[in-house]
């Protein structure tokens, strides 16, 4: 039940995963050494092609399927009985079609183009426009689209780690370790924030209260993938209607638990969030509305258009 003390959910003081605390050191340590200097780290410096090159080279050494050192390939026995966080995360398929290595690569070049996109259709100064609007558009003016790339290309590294919900906490205590700029960090923000979004308070306020930074983010994430129905195809918005969102939650909760605290929010309110998705997602559409002269279908459907010539078809 929501609420619960570890002890009274599992019988347990404490849940541990030694082999993952490993894992984090080990890619903290890549991390620190491979963007010691870079743009990544130093907030002076201009983010560049390189910077986002960097970050890929960054991936390879650390990815799950490096041979040179493996990360849970297949699913581990663990078992909370045992006094384990009973993770079941695994990664063979990381550079799998449809898989997680495929999806940064294109939430990397969605964020590109939508911060394109809207950086050159913002509503004229002259217009009259809500206050949230015109600081995004003042935003929006000066932004470095790449900025948004290079935050893309970090948005999903807790993944490095585990699959579970919550594992943007761990990518957020990765990247401060590791010394990533905070204008960097500042582009991604709390789903939980918004997913957990009383019934009864308005989604508008909390939308209204992201930067642009965030938005762009969040719009690369959600469609800078494969779509599940037509895999030669990225994300449409009729993915995302309630049936899909409600699909998606049964399978997540039918796994086990697994006692890690970072699951346990998004797990005991996982109603709420499918709700929530489905009101943000309206309340988007009225923020890219009010910010430019275009809206989210053709964000969407542009990202198609250049996206899905990208993807390698699956047999």
């Amino acid at each position: 039940m929501p609420g619960e003390s570890l002890k009274e959910r599992y019988g347990k003081e404490t849940l541990v995963d030694v082999e993952a605390g490993e894992r984090f050191r080990y890619v903290e340590s890549v991390g620190v050494e491979m963007f010691k200097g870079s743009g990544l780290v130093d907030p002076q410096k201009e983010i560049t092609r390189e910077d986002i090159e960097l970050i890929d080279q960054f991936h390879e050494t650390v990815s799950p399927v490096n041979p040179d050192k493996p990360w849970r390939l297949d699913p581990a026995d663990r078992d909370t009985a045992r006094g384990e966080i009973a993770d079941r995360s695994f990664f063979r398929n990381w550079n799998s079609a449809g898989g997680p290595r495929e999806h940064i690569h294109l939430a990397i070049r969605a964020a590109e183009i939508i911060a394109r996109e809207l950086k050159a259709n913002v509503k004229h100064s002259g217009e009259e426009k809500p206050e949230y609007a015109s600081q995004a558009i003042e935003e929006l003016n000066g932004l470095n689209p790449l900025l948004v790339s290079a935050a893309a290309a970090l948005h999903d590294d807790g993944r490095l780690i585990t699959h579970l919900q919550g594992n943007d906490k761990i990518r957020d205590t990765l990247l401060k370790k590791i010394g990533v700029r905070k204008d960097i960090m500042e582009c991604s923000f709390d789903d939980g924030m918004v997913l957990t979004t009383p019934e009864d308070a308005s989604m508008d306020t909390v939308v209204q209260n992201l930067t642009i930074k965030q938005i762009i983010l969040k719009i690369a994430d959600e469609f800078g993938r494969r779509s599940a129905a037509d895999n030669t195809h990225t994300m449409s918005l009729a993915e995302y209607n309630t049936g899909s969102q409600e699909e998606w939650a049964a399978r997540y909760l039918s796994r086990p638990e697994s006692g890690r605290r970072t699951e346990q929010i998004p797990r005991d309110n996982m109603a709420l969030f499918v709700r929530n998705t489905n009101r943000f997602f309206l309340v988007l559409k009225r923020y890219i509305e009010e910010v430019s002269t275009i809206n989210i279908e053709y964000l969407v459907e542009k990202l198609e258009a250049e996206l899905s010539p990208l993807l390698e078809v699956k047999s």
